[in-house]
């Protein structure tokens, strides 16, 4: 059985990247007030940090329900992160959202969280990793 490509991204997914770095108050609550976000903190020795549980990138029954279950995933480095841990961390995601799009399933869209951007949210009392 042959599939087509995957659909276009919603259009919400193209602007809230935009509005998030942008610190666009009212654009981030109404994307989240419609959607399900959580944090994913990326961590040394290829593990992640969920709800204060570690996994490892190489547990993909985890890493599709995620998937599956919220609409975004924040990504945030954990201290100390490698290069080499965040790349294979990286890889391993997008292969998950890939293989769920190929099977037109929606997935999670991804959006990283740098420290300053952590910071300046909260200062703007949009605290997203609660």
């Amino acid at each position: 059985m042959v599939f087509g490509p995957p659909p276009p991204p919603a259009f919400w997914q193209e602007t809230f990247g935009y509005d998030l770095y942008n610190l666009n108050n009212n654009e981030i609550k109404r994307v989240l007030d419609k959607h399900s976000a959580i944090a994913l903190t990326l961590l040394p020795n290829e593990e992640l940090l969920f709800k204060g549980d570690v996994y490892k990138i190489s547990d993909v029954d985890f890493l599709n329900d995620l998937h599956l279950k919220y609409d975004i995933l924040f990504l945030r480095y954990g201290k100390d992160l490698s290069y080499r841990n965040y790349i294979k961390a990286k890889q391993q995601l997008r292969k998950i959202g890939s293989s769920l799009d190929d099977k037109s399933q929606p997935s999670a869209y991804k959006i990283e969280v740098s420290y300053d951007l952590e910071g300046k949210l909260k200062e703007n009392k949009l605290d997203i990793f609660e």
